[in-house]
């Protein structure tokens, strides 16, 4: 049973108080009548019939509209139903009636006023409540609060770029829109529209999925289209996000009495696979939503209310291993959880970068947006709040922010859009940007045939050599999409089973500033007698030719192609730029081509599959005029020779 807050307090406070006894209760009306309105009220509050309890309340306030105890229960009444409004008058009629009969009440007008954006009048009752209060427990709550208000009031008197830009009548409706995911180079977005299931039933409303793709020529968003009915698969979905290769998706799909589960669907020739639940290793019997899935196309980070967690909904991550299932969930920690709720996580394609919505770290309203990133050692930084007007009184729920970090797109009511959520595009605060990512797009195919192929993309640190991201281009076209962080370098390699790989260099580190994408297109090699591999990541010193440790990334992929192909024969083969002398351009090429001979014999390649050879300046593959043909024209490359 419900019990009304203010009757643990009655004894203390009623002494001073003039009232009347009743069933051995003091009140402060002396009319019968409405102290039996009063209670008859408290009861159906009790027995959770709110609208009853509320029209016993408006007899007893009629009868006696000084009787402060209705008023309180009124407030709480109303709090149930979530009237903030009527709430705050109630409460606020209870302490014009009698000031400080039941102190509390300040606490809950200041709260109150809180929700509404009121942040003057929270902070004149918070203040009168710390200052007079006694509960402890209150006391912690109303500092709290009181916290909020200072912060809000600071936020507003130092705001951040805002600039709101609706993304118009092709994206928006009169319906709401929700913010799902926008792929890195900002051509196709995935968002959720809440409208009516069919024109019959204008008041039976449902969530739907969408995606718009923009025109290469006008930068426009072409009219929404509605996704496949496919993905309707229980009473609610949402919070659909796209792996930045497009390669596989996840989203959110609801049952009113089982709860929340994440599904998972896959890129095929004819479109998406049937979603499937991602199964009880990542799933819980709580509710499980908002996936965001990182650049690396293999991690995803998701909201929780699963019991174990650090308060109400955590932020988790899970990854797919090598044997292709998902790992069991990892929390992400106090740092990020509190024991509020932590929702709508999105992980910057620069890897590195957390956005989410927070009601436990220090902000202005319910839910607020804020910013944390991983530093050197792997942890999670301090959660930063993105400021006012992006976060306001209200639940600030669903952020993407661009490749570059410099746009987010959000969805809110308070704009006074095309319906009631819409979409828009909004500045970042310099402060809360993330790293910025560039991009590589383009198509594989297959040189001789032209056919379009599904190839592995591997971005590996060359500092590191770590993995950063694993992607795939597309079987039916050949087409891929690749994220790409900046202040690292990187090594990308191409492969696919029967072809050589293709060899690519990414120099961007200390580089953070936005950068342009490459658009490329890839042919892939069949293993032909004649083909070469230029392998752009082998690495000597300037006019030396000791193999830099960076080198050991891109000779490590040599390998394994032998390895995988043992009847494969190849020449390693060393070039130079015409400057200096030939003989001693000579040389060099050809000790640079024995270094990584030497390597690989050390592999465990055996010897009689390999020769080397140096060509000197012989064989230029751009002009020596320019610091970048020279630099095109110092490769080492390979040669299949059987």
């Amino acid at each position: 049973m419900r019990k009304l807050l203010l009757l643990l307090f009655l004894p203390a406070i009623l002494i001073s108080c003039k009232s009347v006894p009743q069933n051995g209760r003091l009140y402060t009306s002396s009319k019968n009548r409405a102290i039996k309105k009063y209670e008859s009220a408290t009861e159906a509050f009790d027995n959770h019939n709110n609208e009853l309890a509320i029209q016993h309340l408006q007899k007893a306030i009629k009868i006696d509209n000084q009787f402060v105890e209705p008023w309180l229960l009124m407030g709480q009444v109303y709090l149930d139903e979530k009237n903030d409004s009527m709430a705050l008058k109630a409460y606020k009629n209870a302490v014009d009636i009698r000031p400080d009969f039941f102190l509390p009440t300040y606490f809950n007008i200041g709260k109150l006023y809180l929700r509404l954006g009121d942040y003057e009048k929270a902070k004149k009752n918070l203040i009168y409540y710390q200052e007079k209060g006694r509960n402890k427990k209150i006391l912690m709550k109303n500092r709290r609060y009181l916290d909020q208000v200072e912060f809000a009031l600071e936020q507003i008197k130092n705001p951040v770029p805002y600039n709101p830009v609706n993304l118009g009548s092709n994206i928006n409706s009169p319906y709401s829109e929700w913010i799902n995911a926008i792929t890195v180079d900002e051509s196709y977005m995935i968002f959720t529209v809440r409208q009516p299931v069919n024109k019959s039933k204008p008041d039976v409303e449902e969530e739907y999925f969408y995606y718009s793709e923009k025109d290469n020529e006008t930068g426009e968003w072409l009219p929404r289209q509605k996704m496949s009915n496919q993905f309707d698969i229980l009473e609610n979905e949402g919070a659909m996000f796209i792996s930045p290769d497009r390669s596989f998706l996840v989203y959110t799909a609801c049952d009113p009495v089982k709860g929340c589960d994440l599904y998972i669907s896959y890129r095929r020739e004819d479109g998406w696979s049937q979603p499937q639940n991602m199964g009880n290793r990542v799933n819980s019997p709580q509710w499980d939503t908002h996936p965001t899935i990182a650049s690396d196309n293999k991690t995803i980070y998701f909201a929780s209310t699963r019991k174990g967690g650090l308060g109400k909904s955590d932020i988790y991550k899970t990854t797919r291993l090598e044997d292709g299932n998902w790992s069991y969930p990892e929390n992400l920690g106090r740092t990020i959880n509190t024991p509020q709720n932590e929702r709508y996580p999105f992980i910057h394609p620069d890897n590195n970068t957390l956005y989410f919505s927070s009601a436990g770290h220090l902000g202005m309203g319910e839910l607020d947006f804020f910013v944390s990133r991983l530093d050197e050692n792997g942890r999670w930084t301090e959660p930063q709040n993105l400021g006012y007007p992006i976060n306001t009184y209200r639940e600030e729920i669903g952020l993407q922010v661009n490749a570059a970090g410099e746009i987010a797109y959000i969805s809110t009511d308070r704009l006074n859009g095309e319906g009631r959520f819409d979409i828009y595009a909004i500045d970042m605060p310099m402060e809360a940007r993330p790293d910025p990512v560039t991009y590589m797009k383009g198509i594989v195919y297959d040189k001789v045939t032209k056919v379009k192929l599904r190839a592995r993309f591997e971005l590996i640190d060359l500092n590191s050599g770590q993995v950063i991201t694993n992607a795939y281009s597309a079987k039916q076209d050949g087409a891929f999409l690749l994220s790409i962080p900046a202040n690292k370098n990187y090594a990308l390699n191409v492969k696919k089973e029967g072809y050589l790989f293709y060899s690519d260099n990414f120099k961007l580190k200390d580089v953070r500033e936005k950068t342009d994408p490459v658009i490329k297109d890839i042919p892939l090699k069949p293993i032909q007698v004649g083909e070469t591999v230029v392998l752009n990541n082998i690495f000597f010193e300037y006019d030396e030719y000791d193999l830099l440790p960076e080198s050991r990334v891109e000779l490590n992929r040599l390998a394994e192609l032998l390895n995988k192909n043992p009847e494969l024969n190849i020449r390693i083969q060393g070039h130079t730029d015409s400057r200096g002398d030939e003989a001693y351009n000579q040389k060099l090429s050809e000790n640079r081509a024995k270094a990584v001979y030497d390597f690989l014999i050390q592999q465990g390649i055996t010897p009689n599959r390999l020769s080397y050879k140096g060509f000197g300046e012989s064989k230029p593959i751009a002009d020596n005029d320019t610091e970048e043909g020279r630099a095109k024209n110092r490769r080492t490359e390979f040669e299949v020779i059987e």
